[in-house]
């Protein structure tokens, strides 16, 4: 993908709790504790770039 092709070596974003199962599927790992975000709860989570992400593991992020 881009960023990684960008030399960008991890990519993080603030995911709620309830869709763990969504972004661990992509490949993200959780870290840290639970946290409040706008009154939901949220986890940081983390993925190693490199260039293996490219062609099927592209994501497009849109905010939900």
């Amino acid at each position: 993908g881009y960023a990684a092709q960008a030399g960008w070596r991890q990519a993080m974003l603030h995911g709620q709790v309830h869709a763990t199962g969504f972004y661990t599927g992509l490949g993200f790992t959780p870290t840290g504790t639970v946290f409040m975000e706008e009154g939901i709860k949220h986890l940081r989570f983390e993925m190693a770039l490199n260039a293996e992400h490219t062609g099927a593991n592209t994501l497009q992020l849109a905010t939900v």
